[in-house]
């Protein structure tokens, strides 16, 4: 054995006729740490000492004894190196100062610092200020004079190279030139793919490939693998790490790895190989397979785009070609690689290949932790941030690990800085982003940044012929073929076979579009990309007839966001119009409206259309916040008069008409129909005077449906020559409703399917939910009660296909509220009283969130009912007391249950039914009065006749007729029930003749009547 280690190191580094450059190059320090060690005027750090011996050991050679010369221990720890007193030196320092600190005494630059700990430059110089502060030191030479009185060991115990345990020795034994980043238990994230790369390595894969962009992860996802199998109960028998970066790439350099793992006389045989001229590459590299096969051996090949061409992926170098040509072959060895760039191997090869593509940064709640991770001692504020906080930057930095890492860098050099701040101004991190990213964009040619310029418009993936019309003329399409596989293989651009559709990479999206230049009139500047997009978008629209799907408007939507970053918002807010109302609207695409016209707020300067998108913005409050609605409506109306706008001030009275009949007032809705209907006849607009024809017609259906089904022909004759289908649906469903109302329910129900049919042809929910709502009424009018509750479990599924996500359409409430509505009425007639309340205090419930008052009466109606049915008054009254009057006082249908309410609690309602009354008589009804309002009608009227001591002679003929004109059943027991509350009234057999009377047509005893 030499006299010490420097002599050893001498004489071993010669033998294998290496400079003390290309020796410091392998292990990655630097060439004066090898001098000063083999002249004897350095002792080496444990870590620095294994390196040398895994890189010039000698097969046979006793590496504790090698240890020994270097006078460090062996490698299981001795007991005095975690005394407490050993370690108090170094006590100030965090665990991550520790580790940086170990690798200094190694004589290891910033830069490999860096890359071992999967650290920016800047950052590990930012901790060795620290170190040098805490310590009093002022250099790297002060800093190695002061671990050189200490045990390497009381450097850091627990931080100590992976040689201090068995399982480590036993790593090291296994593994040549040391892996590229020591990931320890620091790894975090991607467990799927540590799963799927553990697998293929464990099934002896010929080649795996980790592909991805630069800092995406790949090579700590391989170093994490690796240490994890090297440390396993089942370690592989060894492996051999190539990092391109620090490492020539050569077969010379893998039969030499091997040869250092191996020993002993395979070991001479591989180095003579590598000296041999006559023996061919493909030769030599199945002679290294032959060595190989009776193990499982693992070949990293770290960085490998460094030896690729850049523009086609082949490796460069002749011999590496041969070597994974012979590996894919025939087996033997697995290669991992990673790369940037996509291998191109032959057809046959690439069978045998496995990729493991990394496309996207970590996943939120692996990047929190991430983050975290960078601050283990909670000096720079990320360990104990708020949540929300850390989740905001990995918003901004797409969960990409080096924009992470950037973070923990720009916290760790300004001590005022705090990450709350740092996300206050996203902007700071999102340039960052572009910085690290745009640096890899600006490597590529000119050709491959123009592409990529390009693709940066488009804000969803596109298909080869959007991108070939915007670079016609400065690209012919074979050369843009050409440029766009160069940048899929290099994950610039990911491609969906699938689909046939281009996008750029998250990370370059921004960086990319920086780059294009100003508006110039060049035709790659930004101006023109944007209007040449937008041009083919407008190419790419179908008719309008064939708008049935919200996928049929995307080259709208897509024109509208070229629109809107040429800034030409008036262009923009056009096209969304165009698509709002008969499209997104009833399709329930309101979340997607309301991010759309938010992004027009205050933009648009033209006067008719900012008072077009007002109003629909106030449309899509209407559900949730009909006041606010309704105050949009009357400032777009006072807007329109004053600039002279008769088409805004039309639509703004039809509008108000709508939030009439939503508080319930009918005569107020039909005076602004028929408003809106003069003006859109003066002004000639077919479209305005279809819909405020349906308006009317609507209003009627519930006072006068003889009047509303001429009106509402007419309105479905426009809607027919004008296609517009969705409006149609709608005006048909108030055909089917007026037929029901009149007690034509065979022909409503005809009319009612009708609109179930279109509306799934044309994907129209919100009317296919309606039209089973209505005909769910229609089956409890006549009776038919089991078909009303399956009604009400079909409105049911419908809602609930949309989940109980905050962005379900709104008419999903409605929808729900209706279901539980039909559903409690059908099961109460049914006997299920229990159940049936119950249903009905969820629609309840539901009609009152809602903030539609006219819902809320009509829902506690029902509800009312049928608590007065099971004598529950006190909570009859109680839901009666939460409906505000003024929703139903002019409505006979919704006010008796209310009045019977407050009779079963011995309130007295005289005066209130004479107000129902007499407004009810004051509306323009000229035909017969709907059914829905007739037998609630009849009920007031007795109940006056009754408590005001008159004769019920007429009110007994009234009955007769009403009965006469349609006995539905349904109807029927409503009159019963609440006719039972006057039963404790003095002179209540007065009422028996009109009892008999609806007893003899309706269904008492299924109520318990009897």
């Amino acid at each position: 054995m030499a006299a010490s280690f420097g002599v050893w190191l001498k004489q071993r580094r010669k033998a294998l006729g290496w400079s003390q450059q290309e020796l410091a190059q392998r292990i990655g320090c630097s060439a004066v740490l090898i001098r000063k060690i083999e002249a004897n005027e350095r002792r080496p750090s444990r870590e620095v000492a294994l390196l040398i011996i895994q890189q010039v050991s000698a097969a046979g050679e006793d590496r504790d004894e090698i240890l020994r010369l270097a006078r460090l221990p062996p490698f299981r720890l001795d007991s005095t190196a975690t005394d407490p007193a050993t370690i108090q030196p170094l006590s100030p320092l965090t665990a991550r100062e520790r580790d940086i600190l170990k690798l200094i005494h190694a004589d290891l630059t910033d830069s490999i610092i860096a890359e071992r700990l999967g650290l920016k430059i800047s950052t590990v110089r930012w901790y060795v200020k620290q170190i040098y502060s805490k310590l009093g030191i002022h250099s790297r030479d002060e800093a190695m004079a002061f671990i050189e009185g200490m045990d390497s060991a009381a450097i850091s115990p627990e931080l100590e190279f992976a040689a201090a345990d068995t399982d480590a020795a036993s790593m090291v034994r296994r593994l040549a030139n040391g892996l590229p980043q020591e990931i320890a238990d620091r790894y975090v994230g991607r467990s799927q793919e540590t799963l799927e790369l553990t697998r293929l390595l464990r099934a002896r894969t010929r080649l795996t490939s980790v592909y991805g962009r630069s800092g995406i992860g790949k090579t700590a996802l391989a170093c994490k693998v690796l240490t994890d199998l090297l440390t396993s109960a089942d370690p592989p028998d060894g492996v051999v790490s190539l990092r391109v970066t620090t490492t020539s790439l050569s077969l010379v350099q893998v039969l030499s790895g091997f040869a250092r793992l191996l020993g002993g006389d395979i070991e001479q045989r591989l180095l003579l190989l590598t000296q041999d001229g006559e023996t061919t590459a493909l030769q030599k590299s199945h002679l290294l397979l032959d060595v190989l096969q009776t193990g499982w051996y693992i070949l990293l090949v770290d960085n490998l785009e460094t030896h690729q061409h850049p523009q086609t992926g082949e490796l460069l170098d002749s011999e590496l070609s041969a070597l994974f040509q012979a590996v894919l072959e025939r087996g033997g060895l697995c290669i991992l690689s990673t790369s940037q760039q996509q291998l191109m191997l032959g057809r046959t090869h690439a069978l045998s290949e496995r990729r493991l593509q990394l496309y996207d940064g970590l996943s939120e709640d692996d990047a929190v932790a991430l983050l975290r991770q960078f601050d283990p001692d909670g000096g720079i504020g990320l360990h104990d941030a708020p949540d929300r906080v850390l989740r905001r930057c990995v918003a901004i930095a797409k969960g990409y690990p080096r924009a992470l890492e950037a973070v923990a860098g720009s916290l760790l050099e300004n001590p005022l800085l705090t990450v709350e701040q740092l996300c206050q101004d996203p902007m700071w991190l999102s340039l960052e982003l572009t910085s690290i990213v745009g640096q890899a964009i600006q490597r590529l040619d000119p050709l491959a940044i123009q592409v990529m310029q390009a693709l940066s418009v488009f804000p969803r993936p596109i298909p080869f012929a959007a991108l070939a019309h915007l670079l016609a003329g400065a690209l012919d399409t074979t050369t843009l073929h050409s440029v766009l596989s160069h940048l899929v293989r290099g994950y610039f651009v990911r491609f969906t076979r699938a689909e046939g559709l281009f996008s750029l990479h998250p990370l370059d999206q921004d960086s990319a579009y920086r780059m294009i230049p100003p508006d110039n009139g060049d035709m790659l500047s930004r101006g023109t990309l944007h209007q040449r997009a937008a041009e083919y978008f407008r190419q790419q629209r179908k008719p309008q007839a064939a708008w049935l799907t919200p996928e049929d408007v995307l080259p709208m939507l897509d024109e509208f966001e070229q629109w809107m970053r040429l800034e030409d918002y008036d262009e923009a807010a056009r096209l969304l119009l165009l698509v709002d109302r008969d499209c997104l609207w009833e399709w329930g695409q309101h979340a997607l409206l309301q991010s759309l016209h938010a992004r027009l707020s205050g933009c648009i300067t033209n006067g008719a259309q900012r008072r077009q998108q007002r109003r629909r913005v106030a449309w899509l409050l209407w559900r949730t916040d009909g006041d606010q609605a309704a105050q949009i409506f009357e400032e777009v109306l006072n807007d329109a008069r004053a600039t002279g706008d008769r088409q805004a001030e039309a639509d703004a009275l039809d509008d108000l008409a709508q939030d009439s009949r939503r508080r319930g007032d009918w005569l107020g809705g039909l005076n602004y129909h028929q408003q809106a209907l003069a003006l859109y006849r003066e002004t000639g607009d077919r479209r305005g005077q279809a819909e405020a024809l349906g308006g009317v017609g609507s209003v009627l259906v519930y006072l006068d449906p003889d009047t509303a089904l001429p009106v509402i022909r007419e309105a479905l004759d426009l809607h027919r020559d004008m296609h517009t289908t969705a409006s149609y649906s709608y005006v048909l469903l108030m055909m089917g409703a007026a037929h029901g109302s009149l007690g034509d329910l065979d022909l409503a129900r005809r009319y009612l399917l009708e609109v179930v049919a279109l509306s799934r042809q044309r994907g129209l929910r919100e009317r296919e939910a309606e039209a089973i709502a209505y005909t769910g009424l229609n089956e409890l009018m006549a009776g038919n009660y089991e078909a009303g509750a399956d009604y009400g479990r079909r409105l049911l599924t419908v809602a609930a296909e949309f989940g109980s996500t905050t962005s379900k359409p709104h008419w999903t409430v409605p929808a729900e509220m209706g279901g539980h509505q039909l559903l409690g009425i059908a099961q109460f007639r049914l006997g299920q009283r229990e159940a049936g309340i119950a249903s009905l205090r969820r629609a309840f419930e539901i009609a009152v969130l809602s903030r539609f008052p006219l819902r809320a009466a009509a829902v506690a109606s029902n509800f009312v009912t049928v608590l007065i049915a099971c004598r529950q008054y006190a909570e009859a009254i109680n839901v009666s007391q939460r409906v505000k009057a003024t929703s139903w006082i002019g409505d006979p249908r919704l006010a008796a249950p209310h009045i019977a309410a407050q009779i079963a609690a011995g309130h007295a309602v005289l005066p209130v039914v004479e107000r129902v009354l007499a407004q009810y008589n004051q509306l323009p009804i000229q035909g017969r009065t709907p059914l829905v309002q007739q037998y609630p009608l009849t009920f007031l009227h007795v109940v006056s006749d009754f408590l005001g001591g008159n004769d019920l002679a007429e009110r007994i003929q009234e009955v007769r007729d009403v009965l006469a004109r349609a006995a539905l059943p349904g109807l029927v027991d409503d009159f019963l029930v609440l006719l039972n509350v006057l039963v404790d009234q003095p002179s209540s057999e007065r009422l028996q003749p009109i009892r008999v009377l609806l007893q003899s047509k309706g269904s008492a005893s299924v109520i318990g009547l009897e």
